[in-house]
């Protein structure tokens, strides 16, 4: 089985509450294992034998616009990605510095590039 982070944009902001109870029933209900999320941030971890990962975001997505009433656009990475982006130094030693910040955004495609 390979674990998985599903990261739930613009969650319990507004009116798109969730309960992180009732995101892991839902994804339960999906068939996923050892949901588990992260305080009330809408990003939750789990385990599943699929690997067909768009597949498996719009599976969650549509879970749970039948759950909660709101589209959620998820975007899924494998720990294993997570891990190698938390060991990436990017911008080496400036990164170091005390007051440095690093910010990491995950796209569902390629980045736009700027160019036609």
């Amino acid at each position: 089985m390979t674990r998985y982070v599903a990261f739930l944009r613009a969650v319990n902001v507004g009116n798109r509450q969730m309960k992180m109870e009732r995101l892991r029933e839902q994804l339960e209900l999906l068939g996923l294992e050892n949901v588990a999320t992260y305080i009330a941030s809408g990003n939750a971890i789990f385990e599943t034998d699929t690997d067909d990962i768009p597949a498996l975001e719009r599976r969650i997505e549509a879970q749970l616009e039948e759950g909660f009433g709101f589209d959620v656009p998820t975007l899924i990475r494998t720990e294993d990605e997570l891990i190698a982006v938390a060991n990436t130094q990017p911008f080496g030693a400036a990164a170091d510095h005390d007051e440095a910040v690093v910010y990491v955004a995950f796209l569902r495609g390629d980045a736009p590039c700027g160019r036609d």
